[in-house]
C-alpha cells in the first residue's frame, strides 16, 4: 500500500510541472510607436501563473512583470501574456517566463539603438518541418546564422497548414519557439490560417484607428527610420471599408512623419506573381489598394501565397520603372516612386513553377528556393537580399537609395515650393513699395528730454 502510494505521489508530482510547463513562447513588437516595448506569451496545458522574470545579465532576473492567461477558444489550454516595458535601448536581456510552479529556459533579446541598421527578415508560406523538409531548413538557417543580428521577422501568412489539427499548430509553435522566442515575430493572416488562432495567440501592435478586436489583423508600427504595415486579405480591403479607411489615415500620418523613411507592407495575397500556384496575383486586391501605394511611396510591399520568390522592378498598374543603375551586377534604385514587388512565399512549403518560362514585363528576377528575404535599412539606403535556405546562397540582392523623406516626391517638392515663391514674391514688392513711401511716413522717435513720444516730420 505505502508502495501504491509513493508511485501515485510520484506519478502527480512528475504530471504536474508537465503541465503547467512553459511551451510555444513567442515575443512581439507590441507597441505602434514605443520599439523597446515587447509581449512575451506562451502556452500551457493547465492553467497557472504568468510572470517574465528578467535582467541584462545571464540567469541574473533583478526584475520581473506579470501579465494575464486566459483559457483559449481554439483548443484547450492557457495562453500567457506580459507586456514587458520600461526597457533601455541598445540592451541585451536575458529572460524567462512561467510560474514558481513551472518555469522556461532562458531566452535573450536585445532593445535597438535606433541610429543603426534595421535588420529584417521576411518569408510567407512556411508550415511545419514534419510536413516540409523546406520548413525545418528556413529555420535552422535563421537560427544559425540571424538570430543574433536581426530586429524582427515579418510572417506574411499561411503559418503551419494545420487546417484546424492542433497537433500541427503544435508542432509549428514547437519549431519556431527557438527563433520566436528571441527575435519578435510578427504575423499577418493567410488564407490557410484559422483566424481564432491568429486572433488568441498572438499579440501585434493596437495601431491609431485600429480595432481591438482586428488587432493582429491589420496594424502597424515604427522601427527607427521603417514604418511596418500589415493588412489582411481575411477582412475586407475595398474603399470604403474599415480595413481601406485605416490604411489610407495610416499611409497618410506615415508620410507626414519627417524620421519615416522607408515604408514596408506585407500580406499574405500577391499583387504581382507569375507563379503557377494561382492566379497570377490578387487582381482584386491590386484594384482596391495599389493606389494608395503609389499615392504615399510605399518602398516595399512583400508578400505570400504563391510558394517561389519572384520580385519586380519598382511598378505601378503593371508598368514598370526599369530606371536604375548596375554597380558590379546590383540593381539600384534611386528614389524611386513606385513600389518594389516581392513575392516570397518560400518559408517552406513545396514550391510552386512558374506560368511561362518567359519573365513578365514587371518582373526583374524569380527564383524557386525555399528561404527568406533579408533587408538591412538605414536612414539613406536600402539593400535586400534573398537567400536560399539550403545553400546560404544569395539569389537575388539590389539596393534602394533615399535623398528625401517618404512623402515628399519631385511634384512634392514643388507643392511644397510654390509657396515660398509666392511669399517671397510679395515680400519683395511690399519691400519695393515701402521704400517709396517710407519718406512720406510720419514717425515717432523717443524724446531725450523727457522721456515722452513727440510726433515730427522728417
Amino acid at each position: 500500500m505505502l508502495l501504491l502510494l509513493f508511485a501515485l505521489l510520484c506519478s502527480a508530482f512528475a504530471i504536474e510541472p508537465a503541465a503547467t510547463s512553459p511551451r510555444h513562447v513567442h515575443m512581439s513588437l507590441s507597441s505602434a510607436s514605443d520599439p523597446f516595448q515587447r509581449a512575451i506569451m506562451w502556452y500551457t496545458a493547465e492553467a497557472a501563473g504568468s510572470e517574465v522574470e528578467y535582467g541584462v545579465r545571464t540567469e541574473e532576473y533583478s526584475k520581473s512583470q506579470t501579465g494575464t492567461a486566459d483559457p483559449v477558444k481554439f483548443g484547450t489550454g492557457y495562453v500567457h501574456r506580459v507586456i514587458l516595458s520600461g526597457l533601455k535601448p541598445s540592451q541585451k536581456y536575458y529572460y524567462r517566463v512561467g510560474s514558481e510552479r513551472a518555469r522556461s529556459k532562458e531566452f535573450t533579446f536585445k532593445t535597438p539603438a535606433l541610429d543603426e541598421e534595421v535588420t529584417i527578415l521576411a518569408y510567407g508560406d512556411m508550415g511545419t518541418a514534419e510536413q516540409f523538409v523546406g520548413a525545418g531548413r528556413v529555420m535552422a538557417t535563421i537560427q544559425e546564422h540571424e538570430r543574433t543580428h536581426t530586429d524582427f521577422i515579418l510572417h506574411a501568412g499561411d503559418l503551419a497548414y494545420a487546417f484546424k489539427n492542433m497537433t500541427k499548430w503544435d508542432q509549428w509553435f514547437t519549431r519556431i519557439e527557438p527563433i520566436s522566442a528571441n527575435i519578435p515575430y510578427q504575423v499577418c493572416a493567410g488564407n490557410r490560417d484559422e483566424e481564432e488562432m491568429i486572433a488568441e495567440r498572438f499579440y501585434m501592435p493596437l495601431s491609431d484607428g485600429g480595432s481591438k478586436g482586428l488587432q493582429n489583423f491589420y496594424y502597424s508600427f515604427d522601427y527607427s527610420w521603417v514604418h511596418v504595415i500589415a493588412l489582411s486579405i481575411k477582412h475586407d480591403y475595398n474603399p470604403g471599408s474599415a480595413q481601406y479607411k485605416w490604411l489610407q489615415d495610416d499611409l497618410r500620418r506615415a508620410s507626414s512623419n519627417p524620421n519615416t523613411r522607408w515604408i514596408v507592407l506585407i500580406s499574405h495575397s500577391p499583387m504581382y506573381s507569375s507563379s503557377d500556384g494561382h492566379t497570377q496575383g490578387n487582381k482584386e486586391f491590386q484594384a482596391a489598394v495599389e493606389d494608395l501605394l503609389y499615392q504615399y511611396h510605399v518602398s516595399l510591399a512583400i508578400m505570400g501565397d504563391d510558394h517561389n520568390y519572384e520580385r519586380s522592378y519598382p511598378v505601378y498598374k503593371n508598368q514598370p520603372d526599369i530606371n536604375l543603375t548596375i554597380q558590379d551586377g546590383v540593381q539600384h534604385f534611386n528614389n524611386p516612386n513606385k513600389t518594389i514587388h516581392i513575392l516570397a512565399g518560400t518559408g517552406g512549403i513545396a514550391l510552386d513553377g512558374w506560368k511561362t518560362p518567359e519573365r513578365p514585363p514587371w518582373s526583374a528576377t524569380r527564383a524557386l528556393a525555399n528561404g527568406y528575404v533579408k533587408i538591412m535599412a538605414w536612414k539613406d539606403k536600402m539593400k535586400v537580399v534573398f537567400i536560399d535556405a539550403n545553400t546560404q546562397e544569395v539569389l537575388d540582392q539590389f539596393w534602394l537609395w533615399k535623398s528625401r523623406p517618404v512623402g515628399v516626391s519631385s511634384a512634392g517638392v514643388m507643392i511644397w515650393l510654390l509657396p515660398c515663391v509666392v511669399v517671397g514674391f510679395i515680400f519683395f514688392f511690399v519691400k519695393r513699395f515701402y521704400l517709396v513711401v517710407n519718406p512720406f511716413i510720419p514717425k515717432i522717435t523717443p524724446s531725450l528730454a523727457s522721456g515722452k513720444d513727440y510726433r515730427s516730420h522728417v
